[in-house]
């Protein structure tokens, strides 16, 4: 009696398995319609390690951007990331992920001393998410104050106004939306954000996209129509 229901799990598991298959497969070819946002891209960083940018741009990598600093950490391959892009012929901007436990002056100088004030690169992003590296949750008038500061050292050096990648748990503890006028970058997997008080400008669609001229999944971005 069993072994009968062993081997019956066992076909069922069998049958099942061409469905997972085909669900993970779709799943990591999924991106949102051209038809409805003509302009997509990625964000990536050092973690990608070496980047085919060729390869990516007959991919359909529109735009790309780049993490430069992560809170005072330098990405050891946003040089040359960006030296690349721009050869391959793909928009390009830098991208600062912010830490909750540095400083945002510290921050700033890291950001500045390694991204090139370039007039054709996209306007600089911030990202702003919780990370297990830092614990810290200060209250939401000393965040506000320090990505302001952070906002403006990176402008005064770019010479155009940022955007601010958020998350959905970000916003909602502290609302930077709500009180900093900036140009927004939603982050939520398959369905466009709907947390911002106005528009995004930006919609993160995929975390596990694969594309060609990447050795791992990547961050899938589409612009707003």
């Amino acid at each position: 009696m069993m072994y009968r229901a062993l081997r019956f799990l066992a076909a069922v598991a069998l049958g099942l398995l061409p469905i997972a298959l085909a669900g993970w497969l779709l799943t990591i070819g999924w991106q949102p319609t051209k038809e409805v946002y003509p302009i997509q891209g990625v964000d990536v960083s050092g973690e990608q390690a070496e980047i085919n940018w060729l390869q990516a741009k007959g991919a359909g990598v529109d735009f790309a951007y780049l993490r430069a600093v992560d809170g005072t950490v330098r990405d050891t391959r946003f040089a040359a990331n960006w030296e690349d892009t721009q050869k391959a012929g793909i928009q390009h901007g830098a991208l600062h992920a912010f830490s909750l436990c540095r400083l945002a002056r510290e921050q700033a100088e890291v950001f500045v001393s390694m991204v090139p004030r370039t007039p054709d690169a996209l306007p600089a992003a911030i990202e702003l998410r919780f990370r297990r590296e830092c614990t810290a949750r200060p209250p939401r008038d000393a965040v506000l104050t320090e990505v302001r500061s952070l906002l403006q050292a990176i402008e005064k050096h770019s010479g155009k106004p940022a955007l601010l990648l958020i998350t959905h748990s970000f916003d909602k503890e502290y609302q930077v939306s709500a009180a900093i006028p900036r140009d927004l970058w939603g982050v939520q997997s398959f369905i466009a954000p709907s947390y911002f008080p106005r528009p995004w400008h930006i919609w993160q669609a995929s975390t596990f996209r694969r594309v060609a001229g990447f050795n791992r999944p990547v961050h899938w971005d589409v612009q707003a129509p």
